[in-house]
């Protein structure tokens, strides 16, 4: 038991933090605090996946690399939002600069496994809302991150994995919680958390409402975010209720909405750190909004079975403004003079996503020693969108030596011609079946079989400077994805598993020769071991990876043309470690390593080998609680934290994005229903990259490759968070 303890040492860095206990009665005494605290710090991990995605197997026992993260984790954590939350899983990668470093991206510029975007999905059901979203900690109850394709979530994506958010409902107990924070670069927020205690017949309810305003380290770069949920839930009776809730999530962004550098390789991060060349104060602000609808039935048929339906609806408007380089899309580009173009890019979208989904799920036993599992169901998505992108006709010198900014606005929002505008629309709809079954044999092996049929069709239009008549296409696609399982119990809290699973992502277009584009393919294999330790209040995982994906893009050198004859092939192996290693320390500590390659491509050989940009070669996240229990300083949580990132390849072979390692800190005090708390970020106030590529730059003929453009965004600088709660 001591190695086990040494082991584990050697991987963490620190000490920290907040609890979760709920107190019933304002009456309660300091010692019965402390001993739900203490519950409370055992119960950071779960053990089962959350039931709205279909299945309530035991992490252990299901053969694939799932990972989930409950409230209570965040709330010692001190998080805010779903990024702050994914520094506990391994083989996620925050992708900001290449995605345009947009803050309404949220999940959408998460990588895993080397793959983006990841299917997100909320309770069990797409939320992709065009690659847009604000998942603010508010909302969350647990979030699962499912490793590599997940036939009984979905099927589809590009097949690095799923994420889940499960939203928070009522509870079997009351709950009163409020909270305000204030930090640096005129952060402010403030939270509260309501709900009564679930009834066996009748309505129970939850209430989350927060509000926040916060800086960013560059200037002209601010943002206000609203968020009001509630939830009702009646239960008919204790085998049936119905469950209605609504999420809205109102986001602006004043003066700047993405900010990122356009660089050559001599002037990488030589400018002033907070000075921002995509912002101006007269820019118009941006705005996001959200509206989402769940409607839930479930009924237990009995001991063993049950039915779920629910269904949701998501409505995300966006009128976004950026400025951007004279082209619109990238950002300035600077001549040696330090003299760039701007000009105003105007990004309209209306998005409104349906989804229902129906399920059955229950086990038997075949035999005294063999007991059979079935989940089968059906599902509908539907979703459209209408996009167009508009760019301002005027252009504006910008020079980074004067910082001339000021852009008139009425200037600054003229428009191009009509013909210059590019409007899309599309109209997506996929309508599944499934079915999975699991057999467990002397309860020891379990075996994991089963398929989804899946049929997609998308509707597109398209009108622009390259489609000024207007282009509208219908595509079809359809597939049979097969899986298959097998977990071994070694112990009853030690587990072997091997999976195989597939994936599919529809592709709207046409190759060169009028062919439509196939839908790209992914098939992951996957060995691992998991375990559990000390009663349960700590879990361990390795796994091992291997996924293909084929119809990858890739241009023809010779004509320029874009094909679709490229595979590319990332394997790795994960280390997941999450939990308590004794009851007043708390951990999470994660590894990754992602070897991610171009495996064909017929028309360029010299690529196949070569890795291509993607996620960190290594990357390492660590973060370890302590809580005082004792003496004078009984109620003192110490934290520490760090992200490393190493090896991260561009699209210039030989060039990378230099490693990182970053450190955190936070230190809290309790007293009975009080609580205040100090959050530390950057603490070496450490000058790194977060994330970017690197393109070959040519003179102004093409003739020669004289240096590298590098497009990249900034870490913070050392920045804190002061805040104060009570729990009633």
């Amino acid at each position: 038991m001591k190695k086990n303890y040494v082991l584990v040492a050697a991987v963490l860095l620190g000490m920290f933090s907040l609890t979760d206990a709920q107190e019933k009665k304002d009456s309660v005494a300091a010692e019965k605090i402390d001993e739900v605290i203490l519950t409370a710090m055992k119960q950071i991990k779960t053990d089962s996946l959350s039931g709205n995605l279909k299945r309530n197997d035991k992490l252990l026992e299901i053969p694939q690399n799932i990972v989930s993260i409950k409230s209570n984790l965040l709330n010692l954590q001190g998080a805010f939002d779903v990024q702050d939350a994914l520094r506990n899983v391994s083989g996620i990668y925050i992708s900001d600069a290449t995605g345009g470093g947009n803050v309404f991206a949220g999940t959408f510029n998460a990588q895993l496994r080397g793959f983006s975007p990841v299917s997100t999905f909320r309770n069990g059901l797409p939320s992709f809302a065009g690659g847009l979203s604000q998942e603010d900690v508010s909302l969350i109850e647990q979030v699962d991150v499912i490793k590599g394709p997940a036939g009984f979530v979905n099927s589809m994506g590009t097949g690095g994995g799923s994420l889940n958010i499960n939203t928070k409902t009522p509870r079997s107990y009351r709950i009163g919680e409020a909270n305000i924070t204030a930090g640096s670069f005129g952060f402010y927020r403030a939270a509260v958390d309501l709900g009564s205690a679930v009834k066996e017949k009748g309505f129970s309810f939850r209430f989350n409402a927060a509000y926040e305003s916060q800086g960013y380290y560059a200037e002209y770069a601010k943002r206000r975010k609203l968020v009001v949920a509630p939830v009702v839930q009646y239960n008919i009776s204790k085998n049936t209720f119905l469950l209605a809730e609504w999420n809205m999530i109102l986001g602006r962004a004043l003066e700047s909405s993405n900010f990122i550098q356009y660089e050559t390789e001599s002037r990488v991060q030589k400018h002033p750190w907070n000075v921002n060349y995509q912002g101006d104060p007269n820019l118009p602000t941006s705005k996001l909004d959200e509206h989402y609808g769940r409607l839930v039935f479930q009924h237990q048929l009995n001991d063993q079975w049950k039915i779920i339906s629910q269904s949701s609806i998501k409505s995300t408007p966006l009128d976004q403004w950026s400025i951007l380089g004279e082209t619109g899309y990238t950002p300035p580009i600077f001549d040696d003079a330090g003299n760039a173009l701007r000009s105003s890019l105007r990004n309209k979208q209306k998005y409104l996503t349906y989804n229902t989904q129906l399920f059955v799920s229950g086990k038997y036993n075949i035999s005294p020693k063999i007991v059979h599992t079935v989940l089968a169901g059906v599902d509908f998505n539907s979703s459209k969108s209408d996009t167009e992108h508009i760019q301002g006709i005027n252009k504006f010198v910008f020079n980074r030596n004067e910082l001339n900014y000021g852009i008139d606005r009425d200037l600054l929002t003229q428009p191009e011609a009509a013909d210059q505008i590019d409007y899309t629309t599309s109209r997506d709809k996929t309508i599944g079946a499934y079915v999975y079954n699991t057999f467990r044999f002397w309860n020891r092996l379990i075996v994991d079989a089963g398929f989804r049929y899946s049929e997609n069709r998308r509707e597109r239009y398209l009108k622009g400077p390259y489609s000024p008549d207007g282009d509208r296409k219908i595509y079809r696609h359809h597939a049979f994805n097969p899986r298959v399982g097998v977990t071994y119990l070694i112990q009853k809290d030690f587990a072997a598993y091997f999976s195989y699973d597939q994936s599919f992502d529809p592709m709207a277009g046409t190759d060169p020769q009028g062919k439509e584009w196939k839908p790209l393919e992914s098939y992951n294999t996957e060995f691992g071991l998991k375990k559990d330790w000390f009663d349960g209040i700590l879990s361990t995982s390795v796994s091992a990876y291997r996924i293909i994906r084929n119809n990858s893009f890739s241009q023809n050198p010779a004509t320029g043309l874009m094909t679709q004859l490229n595979q590319v092939r990332n394997q790795g192996i994960e280390v997941d470690v999450i939990g308590s290693i004794y009851p007043n320390i708390t951990l999470t500590a994660n590894y990754s390593y992602i070897n991610s390659v171009y495996s064909k491509d017929p028309y360029a050989s010299e690529l196949v080998g070569q890795r291509f940009s993607s996620e960190p070669r290594h990357q390492l996240n660590a973060w370890v609680m302590y809580k005082f229990q004792k003496g004078k300083l009984n109620g003192l949580s110490l934290a520490l934290g760090e992200t490393a990132a190493m090896v991260r390849e561009t699209d210039v072979p030989g060039v990378r994005i230099p490693d990182f390692i970053k450190l955190d800190a936070s230190i809290m005090y309790q007293y009975k229903k009080w609580f205040v708390r100090g959050i530390f970020d950057n603490l070496t106030n450490k000058r790194y990259i977060t994330d970017g590529n690197v393109q070959a730059r040519y003179n102004a003929d093409w003739s020669a490759v004289v240096g590298e453009s590098w497009m990249y965004k900034e870490s913070n600088p050392f920045n804190f968070k002061f805040q104060i709660g009570v729990k009633f």
